[in-house]
């Protein structure tokens, strides 16, 4: 998908990220909570734009050389179409400009599309957590070594 910006998240997006998260997850971040990483030390926030409109956005959290994602996710009408990849490298290639060596994340085992982007770029399983999700899901703890790749 062509005219995709991928740039840090402002306050002025937080509207489209908090509709999109609302779509995405069953215990979407408040409003409230979203404007706060915007202002957030030691992360990450990122949005795509496709005409000034956002359409996935990608959270991330860092301290020392370590970092989370949080959260990734693409607007319904512009899943498949490499969103989520192009927000996945970008987040990856901003934490290792700030020293990061290590990322690690939480994948639900039933989201096999998830777990199939996180693993293109590399990521492998480290192991399950148990009951992780507030609905009793179990999560894949996945992590990369990101401090010798070239994305």
């Amino acid at each position: 998908m062509d005219n995709i910006t991928i740039c840090k998240m402002q306050e002025v997006h937080v509207e489209d990220v908090y509709k999109i998260s609302k779509d995405s997850f069953p215990m979407p971040w408040s409003k409230e909570e979203l404007i706060k990483e915007v202002y957030r030390n030691k992360s990450c926030n990122l949005v795509a734009l496709k005409d000034n409109k956002v359409i996935g956005f990608v959270q991330s959290w860092f301290f020392i050389d370590e970092a989370d994602i949080i959260n990734i996710a693409v607007n319904k009408k512009f899943r498949n179409n490499k969103i989520g990849h192009k927000l996945l490298i970008a987040v990856l290639e901003n934490l290792k400009k700030s020293n990061i060596d290590t990322v690690f994340l939480e994948v639900r085992i039933s989201n096999h599309q998830a777990e199939k982007l996180y693993k293109s770029v590399g990521f492998k399983v480290l192991y399950i957590r148990e009951n992780y999700y507030m609905d009793g899901e179990d999560a894949y703890l996945m992590v990369l070594d990101i401090k010798n790749k070239n994305f």
